[in-house]
């Protein structure tokens, strides 16, 4: 019984709670992929004039994905976003003429 008590005592004293940290984590990992996402960007642009012309792919075709909690779902979507930015980088590597 005093275990328990002891236990409670020290979870009390957690300087944020778990369930706050999760959306403010969430913030934090959207605001670091939207700064990649810009960099990837401007690092396209100032190498426009030593990239060869490529085709653009045609879009591929969403499939559906199976229904997840909310926080898997938003993870998932962050690894959706890292895929993006990683092809986007394959593509300026393929084009570079240097």
């Amino acid at each position: 019984m005093e275990a328990v008590a002891e236990r409670r005592s020290r979870e009390a004293q957690v300087p944020l709670n778990r369930e706050a940290q999760v959306p403010q984590q969430i913030a934090r990992m959207q605001d670091a992929l939207g700064a990649l996402n810009h960099k990837l960007n401007e690092l396209r642009e100032r190498l426009a004039p030593v990239m060869t012309p490529r085709p653009e792919k045609p879009g591929t075709e969403k499939v559906p994905q199976p229904s997840l909690c909310s926080v898997a779902g938003v993870i998932r979507d962050f690894q959706s976003q890292v895929d993006r930015q990683a092809t986007q980088i394959d593509e300026i590597l393929s084009a570079l003429e240097i």
